[in-house]
């Protein structure tokens, strides 16, 4: 492979990695009523459901800014330049953060219970 040819393909990468941020926020968009969050959160005390939801906020604008940054400054990514890594970096560390966290912490019957719930719930609708 050439230099020419590893540049697009990261060019690419960086492009669609960008855009991914923006896509994961659409699927994300859809959780709460997908899953009930209004019941849900109806059972915490105001100050738990408000801190969730301030939570969740800074959450959505954090993977918005990841796709900024990464779109912004895909050149510069590109060259190799260290706060553009910085970024690069972080973002990876973020992600790979919240996957371990998801996939570790969230293994429960309960978890699977209410996944098969909501998935019944809106096949049944069809």
């Amino acid at each position: 492979m050439n230099s020419s040819l590893i540049y697009r393909l990261f060019d690419l990468a960086l492009w669609l990695a960008g855009a991914g941020h923006f896509v994961i926020l659409f699927a994300s968009f859809q959780v709460p009523g997908r899953l009930d969050w209004r019941r849900d959160l109806a059972q915490l005390r105001p100050f738990n459901r408000k801190l969730l939801w301030v939570q969740g906020g800074f959450t959505v604008l954090t993977i918005i800014a990841f796709g900024v940054l990464t779109l912004v400054f895909q050149a510069e990514m590109l060259r190799g330049d260290r706060v553009a890594l910085g970024i690069a970096a972080f973002i990876g560390i973020y992600w790979t953060a919240r996957i371990l966290v998801d996939a570790l912490s969230t293994q429960s019957p309960d978890r699977d219970r209410q996944y098969r719930k909501s998935y019944n719930a809106r096949n049944s609708k069809n």
